[in-house]
C-alpha cells in the first residue's frame, strides 16, 4: 500500500504547484510570471560514504515557473526529470535511477536592488519512474535484477535543496546545488532510496529572453527610424594614386585608362541605382578621399553631383547621417574580406542588421587583365558587373520593413 500512498502524495503536490502557477497566470499583475527551462548535470555523493562506491554523472532537465514575492525573495515551482546513478567499484555494478521531481524552492537575494547573486533553499519530492542494476560482464554492462537493489518503481523520496545562483546574463543563471536526501537508505548491503547529490544547472528564463529580444528589436527600430529622418552618404571609389603613379612611370598609359574607366563606370552605376532604388532617406555622394572629413563631421564642399563632378552648392543640412559604400571589408558574418555593400556609422563602424546583412555581399568578376612590363600578367578585378541594382533594392526594402 505504501507506493500507492506515495503516488497520491506526489500527485497532490504536483496539482498544488500547477494550481499556484495557474492562479498567478490569471492575476495579470505588474510582475508577470517567469518561465523557462533548466539543463544540468548531477553527481551522486554515495562515493563520499563508502570507498568502494563512486558517483556517476546524470542529467537534469526541467521546466520552471517563478514569480517575485518581494524585492528579496522569488519562488519557483519546477517539474523536472533527473537521472541519478552510482557505481560499486569492486564488483563493477552500476545502479541507475530515473526520477520525476516536483521541486519547490525560493531564491533569496542578499541585496534588494541586485539580482546577480542569490541563495537557494527548498524541497524536492521525487517519484521513482524507473530503475535498474547493470553488471559488467564479458566486456559490456548487462542489466540484471539484484537482491541488494530494493528500490521499487513508484517510490517517493524527499530531499532538501541548498545552493547558490549566479546570473551570467539577464537570461541565464548558473546554479550550484547540494541536494540532501531525507530518505537515503543506501548501505553496503542495501540499495534503496535516492542518494544525496551535487548539481550544476543552467536556468534559461524565456520571459527574460523575450524581453531582451524585444528590447533589442526596439533599439534597432529606434536606430532605423533615427536614420530615416536623416541622410545617407554614399562613398564612391577613386583609383589608387600610388598605382597610377607607378603605371605612369612605366609608361603604361593604356592600363591607367583601363583602371580609370572601370572606376568611373562603377561609380556611375552606384549613383544610378541609389537614385533609382533607394527611397529610405535623401542620398549624398562623396569620394573616398574625403572620408576623414566626413568622420570629423566636416562635410562642406565634399559632395559630387550625378556626373561625378565636385559641386560645392550641395550642402548637407543635418548631422544625422550614416555611410554606405560598395567596397571590400571584413564581413561580421564570415569574418573574412568580401566585396559588397557595407554600411557604417559616422565613425566608419559597421552597423548591425538590418543595415548589414549576408545578402549584401557580392563576388567581383574578373573582366580584364592589366599587363606588367614583363611577360607575367596580373589579374585585376572589375566590379562593373556586380548586381548593384539588386543589392541596393534589397537594402532599401529591408530598412523600410523595420519602420513599417
Amino acid at each position: 500500500m505504501m507506493p500507492i500512498k506515495h503516488t497520491i502524495l506526489f500527485i497532490v503536490i504536483t496539482i498544488l504547484g500547477i494550481s499556484t502557477v495557474s492562479a498567478q497566470l490569471k492575476q495579470g499583475d505588474s510582475d508577470p510570471l517567469g518561465y523557462g527551462i533548466k539543463l544540468g548535470i548531477n553527481y551522486s555523493m554515495n562515493g563520499t560514504r563508502y570507498s568502494n562506491w563512486s558517483g556517476l554523472a546524470g542529467a537534469n532537465l526541467g521546466v520552471f515557473f517563478s514569480k517575485p514575492i518581494n524585492n528579496r525573495f522569488r519562488w519557483f515551482v519546477e517539474p523536472s526529470y533527473s537521472s541519478v546513478s552510482f557505481r560499486e567499484r569492486e564488483k563493477d555494478i552500476r545502479y541507475n535511477n530515473h526520477y520525476i521531481d516536483a521541486n519547490a524552492f525560493v531564491y533569496f537575494y542578499p541585496s534588494p536592488i541586485n539580482t546577480d547573486f542569490a541563495f537557494i533553499g527548498g524541497i524536492r519530492p521525487t517519484y521513482l519512474m524507473a530503475h535498474n542494476s547493470e553488471v559488467f560482464e564479458t566486456g559490456a554492462y548487462t542489466t540484471r535484477p539484484l537482491d541488494i537493489n530494493q528500490n521499487k518503481n513508484g517510490r517517493i523520496d524527499m530531499g532538501l535543496m541548498l545552493g547558490l545562483s549566479v546570473a551570467l546574463s539577464p537570461v541565464v543563471n548558473l546554479e550550484m546545488l547540494y541536494n540532501q536526501s531525507l530518505t537515503d537508505k543506501n548501505e553496503l548491503q542495501l540499495v534503496q532510496g535516492r542518494s544525496s547529490a551535487f548539481e550544476v544547472n543552467l536556468r534559461l528564463n524565456a520571459v527574460a529572453l523575450r524581453k531582451s529580444l524585444e528590447s533589442k528589436n526596439q533599439s534597432i527600430e529606434e536606430q532605423v527610424l533615427h536614420y530615416h529622418k536623416g541622410a545617407l552618404l554614399v562613398m564612391l571609389t577613386t583609383t589608387n594614386e600610388k598605382e597610377i603613379k607607378r603605371l605612369r612611370e612605366e609608361g603604361r598609359g593604356a592600363d591607367i585608362n583601363l583602371l580609370e574607366t572601370d572606376v568611373m563606370i562603377r561609380n556611375n552605376k552606384v549613383i544610378k541605382e541609389f537614385n533609382k532604388n533607394f527611397t529610405f532617406c535623401p542620398v549624398y555622394y562623396f569620394l573616398d578621399t574625403s572620408i576623414y572629413k566626413v568622420m570629423s563631421g566636416s562635410t562642406k564642399g565634399i559632395f559630387v553631383n550625378y556626373n561625378l563632378q565636385l559641386d560645392t552648392s550641395i550642402i548637407l543640412n543635418t548631422e544625422n547621417y550614416f555611410i554606405a559604400s560598395f567596397c571590400e571589408d571584413i564581413s561580421e558574418y564570415t569574418k573574412r574580406k568580401h566585396f559588397g555593400l557595407f554600411v557604417y556609422d559616422k565613425q566608419m563602424n559597421q552597423l548591425e542588421n538590418p543595415f548589414n546583412a549576408p545578402n549584401q555581399l557580392a563576388a567581383p568578376v574578373f573582366d580584364y587583365v592589366v599587363v606588367k612590363a614583363t611577360e607575367n600578367k596580373t589579374r585585376k578585378p572589375s566590379y562593373i558587373t556586380v548586381p548593384f541594382e539588386k543589392l541596393v533594392s534589397k537594402f532599401n526594402t529591408r530598412l523600410f520593413r523595420y519602420i513599417n
